[in-house]
């Protein structure tokens, strides 16, 4: 893989990106309308919404246990979807850069079993990609945006702007995953250190259930990948 793969494989992952956003959004609209369409028709009992507004009540009566309603958990698990979705298309940029340039990982250690498990070079490769990218992960935001930066080899001024966009949404993300929706001191630290201001305090509901802030975040998001992917073609085209 040459320097036009890497682009091509890049643009691949936007456009995998983009078609994710946009069913997130459709997904989310028909959810909405879907449910307020049965609800409106409990007192009429149509026989054609009996089946929905069941399996509703189900839903309701199970979510109302985690402390939200229906629409609050789907909406929630439509916006994991989102980060998880623009981290993919982070890391199906850096491994096609680095299957390509495989130096760029420095110095990567392997146990004698492991080399051995392996029957060419290339696997060798693409397990210190995956035990890179998986360290990446756990870096604190503004490490995670410059040695990704510096393994892409590009320029951050096209997007710093929105970074801390995705700092927010990825750990309003986290909140959601491991505390319920509920904010702590993590996520205000994290909102701090992205220089953002926030009006929740520990204990508020971060449920992202404001029509605005879902589709401001999606869109900027969207930004975000979109000058990335720039900065890549003019890197590797």
């Amino acid at each position: 893989m040459g320097k036009l793969e890497v682009y091509l494989e890049s643009r691949k992952a936007f456009q995998v990106l983009e078609h994710s956003q946009a069913t997130y959004l459709l997904s989310t609209i028909f959810v909405l309308r879907a449910q307020r369409a049965a609800l409106s028709n409990i007192e009429q009992l149509m026989p054609m919404h009996m089946g929905f507004i069941e399996s509703h009540n189900n839903l309701q009566s199970a979510t109302s246990v985690l402390g939200m309603s229906a629409s609050q958990y789907i909406e929630g698990n439509l916006y994991f979807t989102q980060i998880s979705a623009l981290e993919i298309f982070f890391q199906t940029c850096l491994a096609a850069v680095l299957k390509s340039f495989p130096n760029k990982l420095g110095s990567t250690q392997f146990t004698l079993s492991q080399f051995l498990e392996v029957e060419t070079k290339e696997e060798l490769i693409m397990r210190a990609v995956d035990g890179y990218l998986n360290s990446l992960m756990y870096k604190k935001p503004k490490e995670y945006l410059d040695d990704m930066c510096k393994q892409l080899s590009i320029s951050s001024d096209g997007f710093m702007n929105l970074w801390p966009i995705f700092i927010e949404a990825k750990a309003r993300r986290d909140v959601g995953i491991h505390n319920n929706w509920i904010c702590n001191q993590v996520y205000l630290r994290k909102v701090a250190e992205a220089k953002l201001e926030t009006n929740a305090r520990v204990g508020d509901s971060l449920m992202p259930e404001d029509e605005n802030y879902f589709i401001d975040t999606v869109r900027k998001l969207g930004l975000l990948a979109e000058s990335m992917l720039e900065a890549i073609r003019a890197t590797y085209e």
